[in-house]
Parts: C-alpha cells; structure tokens; sequence
C-alpha cells in the first residue's frame, strides 16, 4: 500500500465561466474531510467558503504575480497553514452532506406527505 500525504488542496478554476463561477466541487468537501487547507481562486461561492471557516487561502487568477504570491506565502508558514487545516476539518461538523441535504429532504418529505393525502 502506498501512503500519500498532503497539507493543500487546491481547487484551479480560472473563471469566469459559468461553469466555475458558483460552482462547488466534491473535492472541496474531500479536501476538507481530509484536513487539507484550500487553495482556491477568488470564485464567489469557493472564496465564501474559505472566508466563512477560514480554511484556506484565496488567490485572483487574473493577478496571478501578487495574489498568488501572498496567497503561497501564507501556506508556507507552517503555524498558519496548521490553524487552516484544522479549520477545514472543524468545519466538516456544518459542511457535509447529512445537513446541507436537510432542506432538500424536508421538501421532498412535504412533496410526498402532500401528495401521499
């Protein structure tokens, strides 16, 4: 078996397509079930993300020289990149499938319960 190890995910969407522009990726949750800290563009909903548990860093694909420097920077201090990453996987007691589905179920369950009477 081999061991792979990792302190970083990162997430390369450019934008601004539609296709990335709210786009939310399994490998974000992954990465955060791993307590990997995140790497990401400055995309609306990946950059909400990061800023609302503070798990990761964000860079401006457009700027790619100084954002993408500072955002780098901050990883390699090894006190910080260890505060991001345990927030990552702190955040997974909110950020995983069980509750963001619950509105999905209770509007399916009320769909069922209505059409069921």
């Amino acid at each position: 078996m081999v061991e792979a190890r990792a302190d970083v995910g990162v997430v390369p969407y450019v934008g601004p397509s539609l296709n990335h522009l709210y786009a939310s990726p399994n490998k974000v949750s992954q990465y955060m079930h791993a307590g990997l800290a995140l790497f990401v563009n400055e995309l609306p909903y990946l950059a909400s993300l990061v800023r609302e548990f503070d798990c990761g860093v964000t860079y401006r694909a457009e700027d790619t020289a100084e954002s993408f420097r500072t955002a780098v920077e901050r990883l390699l201090d090894p006190d910080e990149l260890r505060r991001l990453r345990l927030n990552a996987l702190e955040a997974t007691r909110i950020f995983n499938w069980e509750r963001l589905s619950e509105p999905y179920r209770d509007a399916l369950q009320r769909l069922y319960d209505g059409t069921r009477a």
